[in-house]
């Protein structure tokens, strides 16, 4: 319920928790790739590609699961670690309007 500053098209992409899910609420589209070592709720091994504004999660023989097209800028969750030498858990990424 802490949502990190975002306006209304957003796109919040998270892990932590390795179940697969896209989902909208609140104004912003959540995606969690699942995992490609221990996937949750039986859901395939699966990871995530963003190339030519296409969001794209695959099984790790190559299936395509799902394909979301955005047109967007990439940039750390704010609420996040400030710390530089550990990666973001989490990317908010702004649709262009």
């Amino acid at each position: 319920d802490n949502l990190p500053p975002h306006k209304d098209g957003d796109l919040l992409i998270h892990g932590h928790t390795h179940v697969l899910t896209v989902q909208e609420k609140d104004g912003m589209t959540y995606i969690n790739p699942g995992s490609a070592a221990l996937p949750k709720e039986n859901h395939p091994k699966s990871y995530m590609i963003y190339e030519n504004r296409t969001f794209t999660i695959k099984t790790l023989t190559g299936e395509t699961i799902l394909d979301i097209g955005f047109n967007c800028v990439l940039k750390p969750n704010p609420l996040e670690t400030t710390d530089k030498s550990k990666p973001a858990k989490a990317f908010i990424l702004n649709r262009f309007r």
